[in-house]
């Protein structure tokens, strides 16, 4: 069975990730990946914090706690409301081109410009690197808990109030010239994750990690990586939506087993037929070569199927 084209543009960002790690990123001297598209990267030679939501394409909240978790590890100093990197964020800085350089070139010749293709089709600016609304909310703009909703092919999807919406003023491709693979995998990423989420299912990351993965009986959080450390005290994202609860096994009360609600259920349950409704969109929105050639290079690429639907960082 294929897989749709947002678990291989996962999958291939994660495997993608993983390479950044293997040439330093996250190491001593540098940092993420996810840190660095979001928070260094466009901050440039400085930034006002009030700035850099809309240049890093996030809401003020995802801001907010990426900048002091980057505060806190010192890549970045803070004057009042101005920012700018630290020495170490300057280093940083220095090494990265050479980092994106070394990723692509191992990646081959064919996913860039498919990627490339899409990207600058898109309507709306989004992140080079997949962050939730916020530390809690693992959605793309919070809309999905907002008023609203239920729309097709939005060019602007329903959205929370700390996310502000940037449009992309060129379709000729020259913003999305340059661009390393680890960003335009991000933004075709993000932007299938919108529509998804757009269509008012749900969180295309809580359903394909998660709720995809439990029967109505449920399973043991041990499980589940995203649900392990979970103590079932209704204060989880999940719980607290009311899309699963935490409860002891009646078999072993030791085992606190992740069982859906009816709106878990719903959730999972509508998930892969969403997917390919927003999948079948695309060729309409995009060009029918054109998803068609992007579906081929993520295919043909080495990555083990097994990792995960869908890749969402909260950058804290």
């Amino acid at each position: 069975m294929d897989l749709p084209i947002n678990a291989l543009l996962s999958q291939a960002l994660i495997a993608v990730s993983d390479d950044y790690v293997r040439h330093g990123a996250d190491s001593t001297g540098l940092p993420t990946l996810a840190l660095w598209s979001n928070v260094l990267r466009p901050m440039g030679d400085g930034i006002d914090m009030a700035d850099l939501p809309a240049a890093a394409r996030l809401s003020k909240r995802a801001v907010r706690a990426a900048v002091g978790a980057a505060e806190k590890a010192g890549w970045l100093l803070r004057d009042g409301s101005s920012l700018r990197l630290s020495p170490t964020g300057d280093t940083a800085r220095e090494r990265w081109p050479s980092l994106d350089a070394e990723v692509d070139a191992a990646l081959g010749s064919e996913l860039a410009p498919a990627l490339s293709e899409l990207v600058r089709q898109l309507y709306l600016e989004w992140p080079h690197y997949p962050t939730g609304y916020g530390p809690a909310d693992h959605s793309i703009t919070g809309g999905i808990y907002s008023g609203g909703g239920g729309l097709i092919d939005s060019k602007v999807p329903t959205h929370a109030k700390d996310w502000e919406p940037i449009l992309r003023h060129d379709v000729d491709g020259s913003s999305v010239a340059d661009l390393p693979v680890s960003a335009l995998l991000s933004q075709a990423f993000v932007a299938f994750a919108a529509d998804f989420e757009e269509l008012w299912i749900g969180g295309l990351h809580l359903a394909a990690i998660v709720l995809r993965h439990l029967p109505d009986e449920g399973r043991p959080v041990t499980e589940i990586p995203m649900l392990s450390r979970l103590k079932g005290d209704g204060k989880s994202v999940l719980e607290r939506h009311l899309y699963i609860e935490i409860l002891r096994d009646p078999d072993n009360p030791k085992v606190r087993r992740a069982v859906p609600t009816a709106r878990g259920r719903n959730t999972r349950d509508e998930y892969e037929p969403t997917v390919e409704r927003v999948e079948s969109r695309w060729p309409t929105k995009y060009g029918a070569d054109v998803v068609s050639r992007l579906r081929t290079s993520l295919e043909s690429l080495d990555v083990d199927r097994s990792l995960p639907h869908s890749l969402i960082d909260t950058l804290t």
